[in-house]
């Protein structure tokens, strides 16, 4: 059973949907929880061809759009006064001429109206601000992206100007309530007010950022109209809006599911809006989220399989959440990033393949078990880079045991700087790398500078075991000596660099679980201020 629940604030309330069905929670007057439950078959599952990219969007958002209106009337029918109740005369004439369907046709109306509105606000006036800007700007494209900026100032300042309103407030409180209990559940923990609280008010799937990801796409495929007619232009802007929701559609779909550092860029923007249209709500407004949720997912089950791993078939999502949770539980940092490699190295799925197959259900036992001891191991802080066996470093992959020190990115940004400031010198023929470790420094100087000589030097003859390794896979022409920093080192070298253990002892009884109870402490250890190996090394130097 996947999770695969949207959501929408309404007034004293919360709507979810979960696939075919949905569900409106309202507190009403009394103080009381009232839950509706509805069904609603996509216009998708009817005609194959919506179940497409972008064409689903299409419908997803105007269906979206109805059941969002069906539900806040729904909602304030609560808070009507007993005057608002009584149907007005036209109310009474509709129902009277077209029977059961004047509730359908008053809400197509409303709907209609509403959509009249927004397009009117958010599209119609932008272009015709930006056009009265046309008389100072002669710049087309110029013009173009002030009417994107226009726009994005508008829905702004409406925001801004509604979030006043007390009423309005209080639906922002249900929002983050809303986002609050989706958290939770997509992260594995119990839905109780206690828990959910503790969870961001923000959500990469929100209605909030695709309405701002709409603006902004919508400014690339307006460059392309190109017709001199001002009537024509807006009509053109109006049809291409079905296409610029359908994109914007796949793009908070993979915003929700994906971890890729360029998609969390882009959606920073929209989250960053979240906290316009987000409060943090009261314990009260989350039991209303939650009892919206329980009207159309049965969360108790599904977070009893989740955590056991043991699901007849889970799928590719569900498997990553349930490594993400074991590792949260641990407190191991960065448990969602973790989880993926694991998965991905158990179960030979690349990025790309996972993305466009999340829901894809999966039947390898071996595979499974793998997983759940990769997992174990991670939640006892084995770090992750010995568990995989491999580590990154200026591009090449670097074999990694618990005898050499793992590869850092600082290690990189130092290397750089060297690379950078040969630039402006002679390209070093011979070079020296003291407590060479796994190799990488040695290695990594040797593929891009290609000196005449490399050596790699180390006390440890277990690091020199993986240095070797790594040579002869990467860098066959590097040497690898064992010496105690340059006691086995004869003649002169162009270029001398270390990385030698450098943190104090005190200090390193400090370190986190992953470095100070797993990586090599000869590596790490520069005695009582750290420069032990510096001042040795200065020494030593001195007599070659």
């Amino acid at each position: 059973m996947a999770v695969r629940i949207g959501g929408q604030a309404v007034i004293e309330g919360v709507m979810m949907k979960n696939m075919d069905r949905y569900a409106v929670s309202v507190r009403k007057p009394n103080g009381k929880i009232e839950t509706k439950v509805e069904e609603c078959v996509s216009f998708a599952e009817k005609h194959p061809l919506f179940q497409l990219p972008v064409f689903r969007g299409m419908v997803n958002f105007l269906e979206s759009m109805v059941i969002g209106m069906k539900t806040l009337n729904y909602s304030a029918s609560f808070y009507e006064d007993e005057e608002e109740q009584t149907e007005s005369r036209t109310e009474q004439l509709l129902e009277k001429i077209l029977g059961e369907k004047a509730e359908k046709i008053i809400m197509g109306i409303v709907l209609v109206f509403s959509l009249a509105i927004s397009i009117g606000l958010f599209m119609i006036l932008p272009y015709i601000a930006s056009e009265a800007l046309g008389k100072l700007i002669r710049n087309e494209y110029m013009i173009l992206f002030m009417e994107g900026i226009i726009r994005i100032a508008i829905f702004l300042g409406y925001i801004v100007l509604i979030s006043r309103m007390e009423d309005i407030k209080r639906v922002f409180m249900y929002h983050g309530a809303e986002h609050k209990t989706i958290n939770c559940l997509e992260a594995g923990v119990p839905l109780t007010p206690e828990n959910v609280d503790n969870f961001s008010r923000l959500h990469k799937r929100c209605g909030t950022s695709f309405i701002f990801i709409v603006m902004i796409i919508s400014m690339v495929f307006f460059f392309f109209i190109r017709v001199d007619t001002i009537w024509l232009r807006i009509v053109l802007r109006l049809l291409f809006l079905p296409l610029v929701a359908g994109v914007s559609y796949e793009f908070i779909r993979l915003a929700g599911s994906s971890d890729h550092p360029l998609v969390q860029i882009f959606s920073k923007p929209g989250l960053a809006l979240q906290k316009l249209t987000t409060k943090e709500p009261d314990h009260s407004m989350i039991e209303v989220a939650i009892a919206s949720v329980e009207g159309v997912f049965d969360w108790r089950e599904y977070l009893e399989n989740l955590h056991k791993g043991e699901q007849k078939k889970m799928n590719r999502r569900e498997w990553v959440l349930y490594g993400q949770k074991e590792l949260e539980e641990a407190q191991i940092e960065n448990a969602s990033g973790d989880a993926w490699y694991l998965f991905s190295e158990c179960f030979h799925i690349s990025r790309e393949d996972y993305l466009f197959g999340m829901t894809d259900e999966i039947n390898d036992k071996e595979a499974e078990e793998r997983y759940k001891e990769l997992i174990q191991k991670r939640k006892e802080h084995v770090p992750l880079q010995y568990i995989l066996g491999t580590q990154e470093f200026m591009g090449y992959t670097f074999k990694v045991t618990p005898d050499v020190l793992i590869p850092r990115a600082d290690t990189e940004t130092v290397l750089e700087e060297v690379l950078d400031q040969l630039k402006q010198s002679k390209k070093p023929d011979t070079i020296l790398d003291i407590c060479t470790g796994s190799g990488c420094i040695a290695i990594s100087l040797a593929l891009i500078l290609n000196p005449e000589v490399c050596i790699g030097t180390d006390i440890s003859e277990k690091a020199l075991k993986i240095a070797k390794a790594n040579g002869e896979n990467l860098a066959p022409m590097v040497k690898f000596i064992q010496s105690d920093l340059f006691e086995n080192v004869t003649g002169s070298y162009d270029l001398i660099i270390s990385n030698p253990p450098y943190i104090t002892t005190e200090e390193c009884g400090k370190l986190m679980p992953e470095v100070k109870d797993y990586e090599p402490m000869l590596a790490l250890d520069g005695k009582e201020d750290g420069l032990y190996f510096i001042r040795r090394s200065s020494k030593k130097r001195k007599t070659i």
